[in-house]
C-alpha cells in the first residue's frame, strides 16, 4: 500500500512512516487520523513527523503483535476510505 514508508525498528519500538494519499489535503496530519483510529479500535500509537511508532510492552505475544498490525492496517484503511477531513 503506498500509504507506508520506510519501516524502522530498534527492539520491538517500532516507527512507521505513513503517506497521506494524493486526495488528501496537504495541511492534513494522516498519522494523526491514524492514531486516532488506531485507538478507537483498542491500539495505542504514538504519531509525530509523518510517522506512528508503537512500542509494545516486552512479554507481547506472536499473536498479539499480528493483532497490533492488522488493526494498524485497518486505521490506515479508515482513514482512507472516510478521506480528507
Amino acid at each position: 500500500r503506498e500509504a507506508y514508508g520506510a519501516v524502522r525498528s530498534l527492539g520491538l519500538i517500532v516507527t512507521i512512516d505513513l503517506n497521506a494519499p494524493n486526495d488528501f489535503d496537504d495541511d492534513v496530519d494522516f498519522p494523526t487520523l491514524v492514531a486516532n483510529e488506531a485507538l478507537a479500535l483498542g491500539v495505542l500509537v504514538r504519531a509525530y513527523h509523518g510517522c506512528v511508532t508503537f512500542a509494545p510492552p516486552l512479554v507481547i505475544t506472536r499473536s498479539q503483535i499480528g493483532l497490533l498490525v492488522e488493526t494498524l492496517d485497518a486505521a490506515v484503511n479508515a482513514v482512507i476510505e472516510r478521506g480528507s477531513p
